[in-house]
């Protein structure tokens, strides 16, 4: 085990506290920011990602598009039924993406202040849930995507 591995931050261990901290030390807009940027990252570690997950990215990089977040929601959330209902592993990493994309669609879409707004902490929830993805990578591919969202967490938050 490397370095880095064996001692990542403690948001992707996923701890709940660390989670919070991080979440919410963001503006709504930064956290949408990083939520687009990180399931972009998840994403290129599954095979053929579902083209609902892919429209939360795509939703995600024009901010006049974040209202459109709940129907992103909503549309991923019908395939994550899906593999509920076929019994998914929740060791597939496939199944754990859908999770990712409920959570940073309902991060895009409580940037745009809706009057009906997901939960408040929808960024510790995504962040969980980008946590609980990444046990489920191999090592290599574990270890690299560990170092792509610190990096990219880093960026951000030195940014904004």
């Amino acid at each position: 085990m490397s370095g880095f591995e064996s001692n990542p931050p403690k948001w992707m261990l996923a701890d709940v506290s660390a989670c919070e901290q991080l979440a919410f030390s963001m503006a709504p807009e930064r956290l949408a920011s990083v939520a687009t940027n990180l399931l972009e990252s998840c994403c290129r570690a599954v095979a053929a990602p579902p083209e609902e997950v892919l429209s939360v990215i795509r939703i995600g990089k024009n901010k006049q598009d974040w209202g459109c977040g709940h129907d992103a929601f909503d549309a991923v959330r019908v395939l994550t039924l899906e593999a509920q209902r076929r019994k998914a592993s929740p060791k597939n990493a496939s199944y754990a993406l859908l999770f990712v994309a409920e959570n940073a669609a309902a991060v895009l879409y409580n940037a745009t202040v809706p009057r009906d707004p997901f939960d408040a902490d929808r960024g510790t929830s995504f962040l969980l849930c980008v946590a609980d993805f990444l046990p489920m990578l191999p090592p290599p591919e574990r270890e690299r995507l560990q170092r792509e969202l610190a990096d990219l967490v880093e960026s951000r938050l030195r940014s904004g």
